[in-house]
């Protein structure tokens, strides 16, 4: 049963709490997948590459798009997305908590 955040029963945070646990779950899920599809250290190597890029504004993003695909090779070439979604979120994550 959901409560509403007026009705005094203290539990408006647990309905936010279990949104915030269900994304980090999807996250952690989507980074277990991906693990598993190109093995850990290319994970690892491309998911550092794209974090770089998106923390270095004066990076030119073609070229670091090319350093990423080249890591990737044309077989993990499609999970671009999917590494980006989750390096998005991290930093996301990372934001709200130096506040």
């Amino acid at each position: 049963m959901l409560m509403s955040p007026t009705d005094g029963s203290g539990e408006e945070g647990v309905c936010e709490a279990s949104h915030s646990d269900s994304i980090f779950s999807r996250l952690e899920e989507l980074r277990f997948r991906l693990e598993q599809q190109m093995g850990f250290e290319k994970f690892i190597e491309a998911y550092n590459k794209i974090k770089a890029i998106h923390e270095d504004e004066d990076e030119n993003m073609a070229l670091g798009s090319s350093l990423v695909f080249s890591t990737l090779g044309t077989e993990h070439q499609h999970l671009y997305p999917n590494i980006l979604h989750l390096v998005m979120a991290d930093g996301a994550y990372q934001e709200d908590n130096d506040e």
